[in-house]
């Protein structure tokens, strides 16, 4: 069964300044796989 998810806007941030570190201190490609997986995961629920 699939569930509709909905992030808190503290949540957002919270993946978003992931996101930046992630970038700053490894790469930006990397940073960008990270979301990718993260909204698919998401998606999957």
């Amino acid at each position: 069964m699939k569930y509709e998810v909905f992030l808190t806007t503290d949540a957002e941030e919270d993946i978003f300044e992931i996101y930046e570190y992630v970038a700053l201190h490894d790469s930006v490609g990397k940073a960008d796989t990270l979301l990718k997986k993260l909204k698919e995961t998401c998606d999957s629920l």
